[in-house]
Order: structure tokens, then C-alpha cells, then sequence
């Protein structure tokens, strides 16, 4: 089963399409169970709707690589602790 932070680093490639299906699949069935990462799924795709629909700028190819980039490095700094699901032991 894919972890929330592997869902993390492929979410731009799977909603581009670009993954393979066995594991678009592991990706589908994680976003059902996990509210947490269903959101941040759901705020890519608005995201990305909106730029596709309100921005006209051309970017090269270069410079999308570097925001691309840049985003990628933005999520990984992103808090990554989640709380403990572990019974506490008395």
C-alpha cells in the first residue's frame, strides 16, 4: 500500500496521467481511505483547473520545469507528522 508520503511525491504525475496503471490504482484506493491526502488531491486538481482555464501565459519549458520544481521542494517541507493511530499502552 502506498504511504501518504509517497502519495506526496507522484500526486503531480498522477493527476497528469503518467503513472502506470498498477499504480494508479494504489493511488485511487489511498485517496479513498485517506481524507488527508483526498484533500490534498482535490486542491491539486482546483489548482491546476484554474490555471488551465485562467491563465493564458505561455511559459517555456524551462521555466515550467523550475516551478514544477520549486512546488515539489514547497511540499517537502510541508509537516509531515500525522497523528499516532497506535493504542497508547498503560
Amino acid at each position: 500500500m502506498i504511504s501518504c508520503y509517497q502519495l506526496s511525491l507522484i500526486i503531480s504525475e498522477f493527476i497528469d496521467g503518467e503513472l502506470s496503471d498498477d499504480i494508479c490504482v494504489e493511488v485511487r484506493e489511498h485517496i479513498a481511505y485517506c481524507p488527508d491526502c483526498r484533500r490534498e488531491h482535490e486542491q491539486y486538481v482546483k489548482l491546476l483547473t484554474f490555471f488551465h482555464c485562467h491563465c493564458s501565459l505561455k511559459v517555456s519549458d524551462q521555466s515550467h520545469e523550475e516551478l514544477m520544481q520549486m512546488l515539489q521542494k514547497e511540499i517537502g517541507q510541508l509537516p509531515k507528522s500525522r497523528p499516532s493511530r497506535k493504542k497508547r499502552t498503560k
